[in-house]
């Protein structure tokens, strides 16, 4: 499995925090998970995903190492570095947990 989908995956998580869409959001998901609330991230105004390493722990298992930087109305930009769990499902690659 080609890691430019892992990548078009996290421009979808953007996507729909930017548009505030929870169908889209949670279709990068295998659910709702711990750590990855779809009402928390969809409460953020604006978010740019930065993959910065995918590990591949097998054929249906990899560890994605991202930057996510928020960037609220009036508030300076901050970061955050997340370790999210994918696994590849019949739908494509989806995040099961998050660290």
């Amino acid at each position: 499995m080609k890691n430019q989908d892992v990548i078009a995956l996290f421009a979808t998580r953007d996507e729909a925090v930017m548009k505030h869409d929870r169908k889209l959001f949670l279709s990068t998901q295998i659910d709702e998970i711990e750590h990855g609330s779809s009402d928390d991230y969809l409460a953020i105004e604006h978010m740019k995903s930065e993959v910065l390493y995918i590990h591949d722990e097998n054929e249906l298992d990899k560890a994605v190492f991202v930057k996510e930087t928020y960037a609220p109305e009036n508030v300076d930009p901050h970061s955050s570095f997340p370790v999210y769990f994918l696994t590849h499902t019949v739908k494509g690659w989806r995040i099961y947990r998050v660290r």
